[in-house]
């Protein structure tokens, strides 16, 4: 999520103010709830898994509760951002804390996306190659931790690009727009594109492989009720295949409409970025 928090009265001058003011609060209201809510939700689940401490043995849960506290903490730095722009509290005054503030507010946009990315490769191994030993827990922190340290790396062209005034408040100053462009259009791959692309491609995959345990399962059990027909697994393989696949079908669910989510409400941000750092005149108020 990345926001202008130069303040939303600056593109409607013509706009009285009491009515500018009034509509600040309400749409400021309304984010603030929702972005709380996603906070309040994200506690719910590290205190969920924190008081089940065997499902941090499965790295599924392990990795969610690293995905419920960057989310978290991502909301917290974007209700700080909601409060600067539409109640004008808690001004961002310094060219630092605009470097700080947005910069840590988007490297902790990147290593959420990337965490859902690993958990969709997590759930592609336990559905597609369920004999394969499961990543150990070393390499499944450290391979976050290095994503973290390589998002820190690629990001630190924004904190010489924020700058602050009192009249644009925190902005960014490119010294060549050409170069500003290249360098949004890949940070967009990155955070975006290539990984909703890869989980769109996986988690089908995925739904290929449950749909057809499915069906394997749905004859098998047409097969016992058949007289003659002996099936050559017994009830107890048959019944652990059952929980194993309605598992995974609860997984898949809902890690899908997670991405899915995250996908549709991240389109419009990508849309006014690329479009600001373009400077196409698209969506270039802050209404927008």
């Amino acid at each position: 999520m990345y926001l202008n928090i130069s303040g939303p009265t600056k593109s409607f001058t013509s706009k009285p103010n009491e009515e500018m003011q009034s509509s600040n609060y309400i749409l400021g209201s309304f984010l603030s709830l929702v972005i709380l809510s996603g906070v309040c939700g994200n506690i719910l689940v590290v205190y969920s898994i924190l008081k089940e401490q065997r499902l941090l043995k499965s790295n599924y849960y392990y990795l969610v509760l690293n995905l419920a506290v960057v989310d978290g903490l991502h909301l917290l730095t974007a209700l700080r951002l909601n409060y600067t722009n539409w109640f004008n509290a808690w001004p961002l005054t310094e060219t630092a804390a605009c470097k700080i503030w947005l910069y840590f507010e988007m490297l902790l946009c990147n290593c959420g996306v990337q965490l859902m990315a690993i958990i969709c490769i997590i759930r592609y191994r336990a559905v597609l190659q369920p004999l394969k030993p499961p990543i150990s827990r070393r390499k499944l922190t450290l391979f976050p931790l290095f994503l973290f340290i390589t998002i820190s790396i690629y990001l630190t062209p924004y904190i010489v690009a924020f700058e602050h005034s009192p009249l644009k408040g925190c902005y960014q100053e490119w010294s060549n727009k050409i170069l500003r462009l290249i360098y949004t259009s890949f940070t967009m791959n990155v955070h975006f594109l290539l990984p909703v692309t890869l989980m769109s491609v996986l988690y089908y995959k995925i739904c290929r492989a449950l749909i057809s345990q499915a069906n394997k399962m749905n004859a098998m059990l047409q097969a016992e009720i058949v007289p003659g027909i002996q099936n050559s697994q017994s009830g107890t393989q048959e019944h652990f295949q059952r929980i194993r696949h309605h598992r995974n079908t609860k997984t898949f669910l809902v890690s899908a409409v997670s991405v899915g989510i995250f996908t549709i409400t991240l389109i419009p941000f990508e849309i006014w970025w690329i479009s600001d750092a373009n400077d196409f005149g698209i969506l270039k108020s802050d209404y927008a």
